[in-house]
C-alpha cells in the first residue's frame, strides 16, 4: 500500500448483520471474499460486501484506531471440490414397513390429561406438504387432521405426589402450515437411512477434502461460508436442528438441553421417531408415530 491509500473493506458476520470496516493492504481482496479479522475476543470469518479506497487526506476514519483484516480465507469464486457427498447413495424408496394402521392411534390419549390445538383441514396440510415438497407420514397426519394440530401431553402424578421437577408436561409440535417460505431440508434426503443409530464420531471426517473447518479450525463460523454446509453433516451453520443431520425429518417433541425426537418423512426410515443428542447421537426411538405416542403417554418424564 502507498503512503496516499488506505483500503478498508466492509465486512459482514451473518447474512443480515450489520457490517463494520478493517483496514487491509491485500489489494487482491474483491467484494464477496471471505476473510478472517479480529473480533471481539477470537478470530472470526466475514463476508467483504464494500471496498473503499481513500487518500491519507481524505480518509475519514482513524486509521490508529481501526483493526486490520488479519488473512484471506477464500475467494468468492474459487472452485468447489468436485467430490461426491458421502451420503449420496443412500436408498431413496420409502419404508415398505411404515406403520399405516390408524384404527386406535389416540387410544393413549384417554387415560392422560392431554392440551389439543385446532385440529387441521385436509387444505391446510396439503398446502404445508406441496409448499415444501414432502409427504407426512399417515399417522402424524392422523393427529393433525382428527385430534390437534399440537399436543400437550401432561405427566402421570408419581405416586409421592411430586412432579419431577418443574417440567411435567411435553409439547408434541404441530405444522406451522402458514408458512409461506419453503423449509428445503424437509424434502432432503434422511442421511442414514441404512442404520438404526448414529454416532458422529464414528463417520469420516472431514467430509470433503476441501473442508475449511479442517483446515483453518482456529477461525469461528467457518460452516456459515463453505459451500458444502447443506450437504456435510459435520456442518456447524446455523441452529443445530437445520443442520443436514436433520435433512428429512420433522422435529415434533424439544426434550430439553439438547435433546430432540425427530419424525423421518423419507426413505427407508421414513414414519419412525428417531431420538437425538444435538447433532452427536441420533438413533430409534419409535417405529411408528403410534408407539411414539404411546410412549409419551405412558411414561413418568421424558
Amino acid at each position: 500500500m502507498s503512503n496516499t491509500e488506505y483500503i478498508f473493506c466492509s465486512v459482514v458476520f451473518s447474512e443480515k448483520g450489520k457490517s463494520y470496516y478493517y483496514l487491509t493492504t491485500d489489494d487482491s481482496i474483491e467484494v464477496g471474499d471471505y476473510v478472517e479479522v479480529l473480533g471481539m475476543h477470537f478470530p472470526s470469518v466475514a463476508k467483504v460486501v464494500k471496498i473503499e479506497k481513500f487518500s491519507k487526506n481524505s480518509v475519514p476514519y482513524d486509521v490508529e484506531k481501526v483493526k486490520s483484516i488479519t488473512k484471506l480465507i477464500k475467494k468468492h469464486n474459487a472452485l468447489l471440490s468436485t467430490e461426491q457427498n458421502l451420503y449420496t447413495d443412500i436408498s431413496t424408496e420409502n419404508n415398505p414397513d411404515e406403520d399405516l394402521e390408524t384404527n386406535g392411534l389416540f387410544d393413549c390419549l384417554d387415560e392422560i390429561i392431554c392440551e389439543v390445538q385446532p385440529p387441521l383441514t385436509e387444505e391446510q396440510i396439503s398446502y404445508f406438504e406441496q409448499n415444501n415438497d414432502i409427504s407426512l407420514p399417515i399417522q402424524y397426519r392422523e393427529l393433525l387432521l382428527k385430534e390437534g394440530n399440537g399436543l400437550k401431553i401432561h405427566y402421570k402424578t408419581p405416586e409421592e405426589g411430586v412432579f419431577h421437577g418443574d417440567t411435567h408436561f411435553r409439547i408434541i409440535r404441530g405444522i406451522n402450515w402458514k408458512r409461506k417460505s419453503r423449509n428445503k431440508r424437509l424434502s432432503r434426503p434422511f442421511m442414514f437411512g441404512d442404520k438404526t443409530s448414529v454416532d458422529i464420531k464414528d463417520l469420516p471426517y472431514p467430509q470433503f477434502n476441501d473442508c475449511l473447518e479442517h483446515t483453518i479450525s482456529e477461525a469461528d463460523d467457518i460452516c456459515n461460508i463453505c459451500d458444502h454446509r447443506y450437504e456435510c453433516v459435520f456442518s456447524c451453520a446455523g441452529e443445530y436442528t437445520s443442520t443436514p443431520f436433520y435433512n428429512g425429518t420433522l422435529e415434533l417433541l424439544d426434550a430439553g438441553c439438547t435433546y430432540s425426537y425427530h419424525l423421518i418423512l423419507n426413505g427407508p426410515r421414513r414414519g419412525e421417531i428417531w431420538f437425538s443428542n444435538e447433532n452427536e447421537q441420533f438413533f430409534r426411538y419409535a417405529k411408528s408415530f403410534k408407539e411414539f405416542l404411546k410412549k409419551m403417554c405412558t411414561a413418568e418424564y421424558v
